[in-house]
């Protein structure tokens, strides 16, 4: 900061406002962060007591496995002659939280033989799918993506991804990341 002198008194000289470039950079600067707050938001995973909603909705598209037990289910057929709400869940050998919450969905299927449980492994290869399964045990139908296009039908930002399709085909719910028993519970109130 300079001075002058005016009558043997010295008084600073008026800050000079900033330039044009000072203040874009700094509204740039502010938009960079409220775009970085937006979509951490939007990324972050949803409560675990998230009812009813999340990032798909409408109805369920076809799910085709080749279970582990060489035999095929179908989403549609389930539906057309078993009826029972279904927790379709996406998993991969590799995703350590996968592997987590089998045991949750596991100890969910056990407690609730009114709901279908199925687990779907994608983006994986059979035998590491297969040597997961034989390992953990699950107490539900599991088996590998038939087509190799069901990623592409339940979209999510993340794995594992959990959907409750009702008994009439209606997605009701849906979470990116581990679930619990307890969050399954809560999930499935008032879904049939």
């Amino acid at each position: 900061m300079s001075t002058t002198r005016h009558e043997d008194v010295f008084q600073p000289e008026p800050a000079a406002p900033l330039g044009p470039s000072r203040g874009r950079l700094t509204l740039v600067f502010l938009a960079v962060i409220a775009l970085g707050l937006i979509v951490a938001r939007g990324l972050g995973a949803p409560p675990e007591d998230t009812t009813a909603q999340g990032p798909l909705s409408g109805p369920a598209p076809e799910v085709v496995l080749s279970t582990f037990d060489g035999d095929e289910w179908r989403l549609s057929t389930h539906l057309a002659e078993d009826g029972r709400p279904v927790v379709l869940n996406l998993w991969a050998s590799w995703c350590i939280p996968c592997r987590e919450e089998i045991p949750e969905l596991s100890s969910f299927a056990t407690e609730n033989p009114h709901v279908a449980v199925v687990g779907a492994a994608v983006n994986d290869q059979e035998a590491s799918a297969l040597a997961l399964a034989s390992e953990l045990q699950p107490a539900y139908l599991v088996g590998m993506d038939a087509t190799g296009r069901l990623r592409d039908r339940y979209p999510s930002v993340g794995m594992p991804f959990t959907v409750i399709i009702d008994g009439q085909g209606m997605i009701r719910w849906s979470k990116a990341g581990g679930v619990t028993a307890d969050a399954l519970v809560r999930a499935m109130a008032g879904v049939d």
